[in-house]
């Protein structure tokens, strides 16, 4: 009897061989903030090629501990399916954790043949990281349409910004935990031969946000390689005298080019919405101090946020175009911007950033038309790009 603990690092699930009756129990502890007496604890199941989830027969919870033992119905098809732990409170799921499940092909309990399994495994895993470089394509054009309004606060930026760090780490991490399934399932058939096992385990103790690159040759060109020196660190060597390496060599550099490319459009994308917070803004200059609400500076991507208030103290503003504060490199616009501002009362003034980051006012006026006097507030709120 095996058993599967599903644990916080845990991606890829193991359920056997198809057919298997009751050789894998799949264990998941629950966490404290999952031990609510109000909630329900279960688990579905989606199996390879289908789409429909169900709970399992054989599921039972003692005390905080879930427990399935999978069945021969479970593991009736070979390939990837997912499983979900769910915590269930007032008919919905307030918690949740997300598996890719994978049963090894068979001969079957009815003598049936069935095809040599070590090319189904590496088509299978294969198959399932090509569904992966999909789906992170559709999230790549999803985050590009959310990016716009993303930018329109600074809140949304900041939650936009860490859901697409954590998806793309997601990815990674199933993509890691993939194809090293299916080159510990091909060794273990004999399909590929001299392959560098303890460099396969150190491999899996990495951090799976860690990009790595896989190789596959020959043994004379790996021993060539070797002897010259010229095994890097983070790289997976596969070696394998068997005529198929080619073709092999082909699927996977073409599936990861394309992960690759998606995950640096990702990239791109974070850099996009990086946001830097509010920064004080010094106000300096006579006739020009702090107003109740503290001025603070904040770019997200290459668009800039000027927020808070000033007072303008008329009796005393030698210039009312005096520079009363500067941006720092970075925050300045490529050409110059000017804004309309709301002032205490009916007064206005038009705010003109200067592409060396200086920032003035180019006149202070109040409909009424009588010349302003005295100290008056003014409202910095405006945003602007720098490109």
């Amino acid at each position: 009897m095996r058993e599967v603990i599903l644990g916080k690092k845990t991606i890829a699930v193991d359920l056997g061989r198809q057919g298997e009756n009751k050789a894998t129990t799949v264990r998941f502890d629950l966490p404290e903030d999952w031990q609510d007496p109000t909630a329900t604890v279960t688990l579905r199941v989606t199996r390879p090629g289908e789409t429909d989830a169900y709970v399992p027969e054989d599921l039972t919870l003692s005390g905080s501990t879930l427990l399935w033992q999978v069945g021969s119905a479970d593991t009736d098809i070979e390939g990837n399916g997912r499983l979900q732990v769910c915590c269930v409170a007032d008919g919905r799921i307030v918690k949740s954790r997300a598996f890719v499940t994978h049963i090894s092909p068979s001969v079957g309990v009815n003598n049936e043949t069935v095809d040599p399994p070590a090319q189904s495994v590496l088509s299978a895993y294969l198959e399932a990281i090509s569904t992966l470089a999909a789906g992170a394509e559709t999230n790549r054009s999803r985050a590009e349409a959310s990016m716009e309004q993303a930018a329109e606060s600074a809140s949304e930026a900041e939650g936009y910004s860490a859901t697409l760090a954590s998806r793309l780490t997601v990815i990674e991490a199933e993509i890691r935990q993939l194809v090293l399934a299916a080159v510990a399932e091909a060794a273990e058939t004999g399909t590929l031969g001299d392959i560098d096992t303890g460099f396969v385990t150190t491999l899996k103790e990495i951090n799976s946000g860690l990009a790595f690159r896989v190789w596959l040759g020959t043994t004379a060109q790996y021993n060539t390689l070797a002897a010259a020196d010229l095994l890097e660190p983070n790289v997976l060597y596969i070696k394998t005298d068997d005529t198929s390496a080619s073709d092999i060599r082909e699927m996977l550099e073409n599936h990861f080019m394309l992960i690759m490319a998606n995950a640096n459009e990702i990239n791109n994308l974070l850099t996009a919405t990086a946001d830097s917070t509010w920064q004080p803004l010094t106000i300096s200059g006579t006739g020009f101090t702090a107003g109740s609400t503290t001025p603070q500076y904040r770019k997200i991507g290459s668009r800039v946020y000027i927020r808070g208030q000033i007072i303008v103290d008329m009796d005393n503003v030698e210039d009312v175009t005096t520079v009363f504060a500067t941006l720092p490199e970075g925050y300045r616009p490529s050409a110059a911007k000017y804004r309309l501002l709301a002032g205490e009362g009916d007064r206005m003034a038009r705010l003109y950033v200067r592409t060396g980051g200086g920032i003035n006012i180019n006149y202070f006026k109040e409909y009424a038309g009588a010349t302003v006097t005295g100290s008056h507030w003014l409202q910095l709120d405006c945003e602007f790009l720098t490109d």
